[in-house]
């Protein structure tokens, strides 16, 4: 719930506990100043009950989304992320919800998310430590496939270290038609990329197998089902055309000699 949101739900609660006191008929007087400490009582432990249920199915949805995640299926931790992200006000849920919006090859979902996630951290008493480094881990790879050149360079002055700012690195590099520095980029972090798991792990492979075609270098497996295990290469074909090209040519195999 937003902090707006939130300050007009109190407002309504003050506003119904004055009229409980002040309406014709209601309590009055001695009467009124005798029950108001009671009312307030109650009408604040009801308030708080209510949040504190909404934040603990918020971190079930979570903790149980997380687990998900881990076990490989995305779609469904994606929805529960998402409910988790409507449920609590701390913003994590939302760079979760872009984790799995990218594995799925959404692209410029997850892009949109990650904004929201900018937005939420501004907010007064949403923000979290170290919640700018966290967005960028996963915005860095997202803008670079994006192209969005002033988003990469943003995103990567917080992230360049990390196996996903090397990853983008090579992206970057890739989308720029720079195969050459590509191929050594890839080469240069082989052993931090090795460290990538699920569908990033195979996007990296697919990655070095296209660099690999432009520069003529040896060919590699292309592990489209391994990439795209609960999407489709048509995910790509808006974000990197030729990437999406490279990937359907190599789901119709070699030519068969005529």
């Amino acid at each position: 719930m937003s902090w707006t949101r939130t300050l007009i739900l109190w407002l309504v609660v003050a506003g119904l506990f004055v009229a409980l006191l002040w309406v014709p008929g209601g309590l009055s007087g001695d009467s009124a100043l005798r029950w108001a400490p009671l009312l307030f009582v109650v009408v604040f432990v009801f308030v708080l009950a209510f949040f504190v249920v909404k934040a603990r199915r918020g971190l079930a949805e979570n903790n149980r989304a997380s687990v998900l995640l881990a076990e490989g299926r995305v779609l469904e931790s994606l929805a529960l992320f998402e409910a988790a992200g409507k449920s609590l006000r701390n913003p994590l849920p939302l760079v979760n919800v872009a984790r799995c919006q990218l594995l799925l090859w959404r692209v410029h979902d997850a892009a949109a998310t990650l904004d929201a996630f900018d937005a939420r951290m501004k907010r007064p008493l949403n923000g979290f430590p170290q919640g700018e480094r966290v967005g960028a881990q996963l915005g860095v790879l997202v803008h670079a496939l994006l192209g969005n050149t002033a988003g990469t360079e943003r995103t990567l002055a917080l992230a360049a270290e990390t196996t996903t700012g090397r990853l983008a690195s090579a992206v970057i590099a890739a989308r720029a038609g720079d195969f050459a520095a590509a191929e050594k980029l890839l080469e240069q972090h082989a052993v931090v990329l090795d460290q990538l798991g699920g569908s990033l792990r195979a996007f990296a492979e697919v990655l070095a197998a296209y660099v690999a075609s432009k520069t003529g270098g040896r060919a590699r497996e292309v592990p489209i089902l391994r990439m795209f295990r609960e999407s489709s290469p048509d995910q790509l074909k808006a974000v990197w055309p030729e990437l999406h090209a490279f990937l359907v040519r190599a789901q119709q195999g070699p030519e068969l000699p005529r």
